[in-house]
């Protein structure tokens, strides 16, 4: 089984899910934001989509294309699991809207999850979807309604970074240097974000087998 993984920053990379594809016995294909996209996807099992610094807006062609291609997976009932830029171009598939906050998260912030259970998590945006007609809300923040959701048994997204472990970040910040709002944090902090993470990847990867 092989994803295809989009990627709209060379700096944000797949970040633990990566350590989860192994473990899962699963390859992936990686294409960068200044790639073509593949003109036939039917190979492909399922799609992660990764963030990015840009916006989605209608002048984005190569946004715009992506949307078609996402569209695609989630009318075929493969896997399809989103990131912050991920989750809007999968939430706007599904005819959502993603707008401006009137104050963007940036750092480790918390997000309460849908059991009443609060969780610190790497964040850095500045725009939110709305939830999709028929999608299952699973997070929340004070600032970003929409943290999480899910869309009926194979559809994941997640606006806030799960995934991005210290290895991931000490990434960012040599990208971005003094624009990285993020911290490395201990290595307990980053083994109870991954465990909780990895939980709800094999959730999002069984319901979406059945």
């Amino acid at each position: 089984m092989t994803y295809l993984v989009l990627k709209h920053h060379e700096a944000e990379g797949l970040g633990s899910i990566a350590q989860w594809l192994i473990k899962n016995n699963l390859n992936w294909e990686e294409v960068e934001y200044a790639q073509p996209l593949p003109q036939n996807v039917e190979s492909y099992s399922g799609i992660i989509i990764l963030g990015g610094p840009m916006h989605i807006s209608p002048s984005n062609q190569r946004l715009a294309q992506e949307l078609h291609v996402i569209a695609h997976f989630i009318e075929q009932s493969k896997p399809t699991l989103g990131i912050c830029l991920g989750a809007q171009l999968i939430a706007t598939s599904l005819g959502a809207e993603v707008s401006q906050m009137p104050e963007g998260e940036n750092g480790w912030m918390p997000i309460t999850l849908h059991t009443g259970q609060q969780l610190d998590v790497p964040q850095w945006h500045e725009q939110q979807a709305s939830l999709p007609n028929g999608a299952e809300l699973a997070a929340s923040s004070l600032r970003c309604e929409v943290q999480m959701f899910r869309y009926h048994q194979h559809v994941l997204a997640c606006q806030f970074h799960p995934e991005w472990n210290n290895q991931a970040i000490a990434r960012l910040q040599s990208a971005f240097g003094v624009q990285c709002p993020l911290t490395q944090t201990d290595s307990k902090a980053e083994q109870t974000l991954q465990k909780w993470w990895f939980n709800q990847l094999d959730s999002w990867f069984q319901g979406a087998a059945l």
